[in-house]
Parts: structure tokens; C-alpha cells; sequence
């Protein structure tokens, strides 16, 4: 949507903001990649050992939601080397970009740690709605 919708002739991704870089596309990376890092913090919960410890789900979730951030920063990269014009974005764009998306995977696996916590066997493991 970002490259593609157009408000006021200009797309959404290259509307300016008062702040820079701070865009429409770093809200998406934000919440897409924090979302991603929930669902992946709930399949840990579902399918691992009952010793492992809330804090290492944790960031075992962080490093799945920042593994898919850093795809698709790959894959959009590998966009910009189509000779077409993708409203991508450039190497500055890619560098805030992976901010956004380690800000909202940690920021999920903090909410998710807080949501579930507790100590190894104390804690209820069924998978519940994210």
C-alpha cells in the first residue's frame, strides 16, 4: 500500500513527516514484525520443552521476528536491483527500516514474556489468542 496508494498525488510511503525518516512504512514495520514475533512466541510456547524459562522464549522470540524483519529487508533490497523504479526506498531507508523492525520484535517478546511470565512449570503453556 505504502508504494502503491496514492493521498494528495503523492504515495502514502513518501508522504514527508515532520521528523525525517520517521514515515507510514516504519509504523507498518513496527507492528507487522511485532505481530510476527508474538505468533512466533505463541508456536514456542505450544511446542516447547516445559523447562525452558519465559525469559528464553523471550528472546528466542525476538530472534525469529528479527530473522523475518531481516527477509524481508532482503527481499526489498533485491527489489531495488530490478531496473524498475519500486518506491523501496534506499540504503537509509533499509537501516531505519531493520530499526523499526528489532523495535517491535522486542518490544513483542516483551509483551509476551509480561503476558505469560512466570518460572518453568508454573506457567500454562496451552496456546492462547494473540
Amino acid at each position: 500500500v505504502g508504494g502503491i496508494v496514492e493521498v494528495g498525488g503523492v504515495t502514502v510511503y513518501e508522504r514527508p513527516s515532520d521528523t525525517g525518516e520517521f514515515r507510514f512504512d516504519k509504523v507498518v514495520h513496527f507492528f507487522g514484525f511485532g505481530f510476527a514475533t508474538l505468533a512466533a512466541y505463541e508456536l514456542l510456547l505450544r511446542d516447547e520443552s516445559p523447562a525452558a524459562s519465559a525469559k528464553a522464549t523471550a528472546v528466542t522470540a525476538a530472534f525469529v521476528g528479527l530473522g523475518i524483519g531481516a527477509v524481508n529487508e532482503t527481499i526489498e533490497f533485491l527489489i531495488t536491483r530490478l531496473p524498475f523504479e519500486s518506491n523501496v526506498g534506499g540504503f537509509s531507508n533499509t537501516g531505519w527500516d531493520l530499526v523499526a523492525n528489532a523495535t517491535g520484535a522486542i518490544s513483542a517478546s516483551v509483551v509476551g514474556y509480561l503476558r505469560v511470565g512466570g518460572e518453568p512449570g508454573n506457567r500454562d503453556t496451552r496456546s492462547s489468542s494473540v
